[in-house]
């Protein structure tokens, strides 16, 4: 099968193009910093240090009826960051990228190594599949594209969030999303542990229950009933009943939001559930 992919680099500075052999060139071009959001004094930031700078990647496949496209941005070489963090945050990054390209019946082993060559298999795989599927929406053209969102990137911690929307058949596509929060000062990926902790983890169950409560309309009733339960008593030993969703999260200076894809706590209908809550 023939494939061509287009490869775009955007970096911060001058802006470069050069062909390279194949289909594939870069250009340099600035990526758009994170606006920061002003700063609490219970989330004190370093004043000095200003957002890392960001190399966006764009990337198409344009194989017949099964394209594959992927947008994000991992650490830029000329970011002022020792090598082994740069190095540890783009392997992560590029990890995570690189799954959303798991292809029908792939379980990824062994796991491409470039997100370029991630889409390739799975635009072979696509093709493939369609040959042996009949029945509705098998016979549409497939995609799979990937995009991402930057929401706090001041130097200290990125946090960012890669959005995946796949259709391979049926009647309607299926979106997921992962979110990543880093310490760009050792490149350690931060857990919710990490920026909730013990001592306020109750309290945010207790704040996060009751907002998801206020949509009970869309969720599930083992979910309402879960969430019912910890209110009833909420305490470190009944955390799992609300922190045991298969959520993700994402931070700004001031703000944790909260993220659920779909089918996770509530039909497909509902699409993706963000709460946003202040930082302990």
């Amino acid at each position: 099968m023939k494939r061509s992919f287009e490869v775009k680099w955007f970096l911060f500075g001058a802006v470069t193009a050069m062909a390279v052999a194949g289909a594939a060139w870069f250009v340099m071009k600035p990526v758009p910093k994170t606006p920061s959001a002003p700063t609490s004094s219970a989330q004190p930031t370093d004043a000095t240090l200003s957002p890392v700078s960001l190399a966006e990647a764009v990337l198409a496949s344009d194989a017949p009826g099964c394209g594959a496209s992927a947008t994000y941005v991992t650490i830029a070489p000329e970011a002022q960051l020792p090598a082994h963090v740069r190095n540890a945050i783009n392997a992560r990054i590029t990890e995570v990228a690189v799954s959303f390209f798991a292809g029908p019946g792939d379980d990824m082993t062994p796991p491409p190594d470039t997100v370029e060559e991630a889409m390739g298999k799975w635009s072979s795989l696509c093709q493939e599949s369609q040959g042996e599927s009949v029945g509705d929406g098998y016979d549409a053209a497939w995609y799979n594209t990937l995009s991402y969102s930057v929401s706090l990137n001041n130097g200290s911690v990125l946090s960012i969030g890669l959005h995946d929307e796949v259709f391979e058949g049926g009647t309607h596509p299926n979106g997921w999303n992962d979110y990543l929060t880093f310490d760009l000062q050792t490149g350690k990926e931060w857990l919710l542990e990490d920026v909730v902790t013990s001592e306020h983890r109750v309290v945010f169950a207790e704040q996060l229950a009751t907002r998801l409560l206020g949509m009970r309309d869309v969720l599930y009733e083992e979910t309402i009933s879960e969430l019912e339960r910890y209110l009833a008593d909420p305490r470190a030993e009944n955390l799992d009943l609300v922190l045991s969703k298969g959520w993700k999260y994402s931070l700004t200076e001031n703000t944790i939001t909260i993220h659920y894809n779909p089918y996770q706590i509530a039909p497909y209908v509902a699409g993706p559930i963000d709460i946003e809550l202040p930082r302990p």
